[in-house]
């Protein structure tokens, strides 16, 4: 029961009640698995920071697309440093968050349950826009602004609140077990939350990734149907190439330096990127997801490669 899903790994569940902080050890507990944990979340932390520097270098390469990118590339760095680099710790220590009291447990609880959401609705988000831009390419072009994308992004992190929050705060009751007036144990009961554990895994897990594939598979065939249709209207005499219609968010040209020296331009390809974005997810999350969803509704243990 303590691995039916992904927000609740065992280390956390599966726990003992913690000694007071004055016999602590803080002896380190390495094994392989732990210590490629914490090179991939390094590196990928790394990468992200790196990616929104270069964008806060060069403002000309942001644009009303990749705005959503930067937006999961800052979700992405408050997803490890608030979940990921907490959850490495107690782990590498082999201790409970609940030894520092209520409000940091419910914080770190909050981390996980709310804020590791975003950055799967941040991928929704991104496909939604490529979805919106190839079906209505003329008022895509004439209206969706920075702003506006700025606006989506902050809506998302809205949405999921409010999605999230209700349950999260229902159940916060059960989800610390005091030890003393000082500390306690920070683990989930999952009697009492196990429905709203099922819930959470439908609604922020199984569905964004089905809406998330959903989208690019209609995104590629609006794309293939534009392409038939402008080397059709090509192909008839007497038409000027003026009059094609043309999708022109498909590519985004925008300056190489600050300066918007024009001599060598980056090439943005919204569909190759958004391919990318795509692939990976369903890659690094997709089997995570639907072991958590098998295991939330059918009892399967999750191996630990999933916890």
């Amino acid at each position: 029961m303590c691995s039916i899903n992904h927000s609740y790994p065992s280390s956390l569940c599966n726990i003992t009640t913690p000694l007071p902080n004055a016999t602590l050890s803080w002896s380190e507990h390495w094994t392989p698995y732990l210590a490629a944990r914490i090179a991939i979340t390094t590196t990928a932390l790394v990468l992200n920071v790196a990616v929104l520097i270069f964008h806060a270098i060069q403002p000309s390469l942001i644009t009303n697309f990749t705005v959503y990118i930067l937006a999961l590339f800052v979700f992405n760095c408050v997803y490890m440093i608030g979940f990921q680099a907490w959850l490495l710790y107690t782990e590498l220590y082999a201790i409970n968050m609940g030894m520092y009291g209520v409000s940091v447990c419910l914080l770190h609880r909050y981390c996980q349950l709310v804020i590791s959401v975003v950055p799967t609705w941040a991928h929704l988000q991104m496909a939604a826009n490529r979805l919106f831009a190839v079906i209505t390419p003329f008022y895509y072009r004439d209206h969706h602004t920075r702003k506006m994308a700025l606006l989506i992004c902050c809506g998302t992190i809205v949405l999921v609140h409010v999605i999230c929050l209700p349950g999260f705060i229902t159940t916060i009751p059960h989800r610390y077990r005091p030890i003393t007036a000082h500390y306690g144990v920070c683990e989930d009961n999952l009697k009492a939350i196990y429905h709203w554990t099922r819930a959470d895994n439908i609604i922020n897990r199984v569905l964004p990734l089905c809406l998330i594939v959903g989208i690019y598979i209609c995104v590629f065939v609006e794309r293939l149907r534009s392409r038939r249709t402008r080397t059709t209207v090509q192909q008839r005499p007497g038409v000027a190439s003026r009059d094609i219609p043309m999708a022109s968010t498909s590519k985004q040209t925008v300056a190489a330096s600050a300066h918007n020296v024009r001599s060598h331009p980056i090439v943005i390809k919204p569909f190759l990127i958004l391919s990318w974005v795509t692939i990976s997810m369903i890659l690094c999350w997709a089997p995570l997801d639907i072991c958590y969803f098998l295991s939330a509704f059918f009892a399967i243990t999750v191996p630990l490669p999933f916890h």
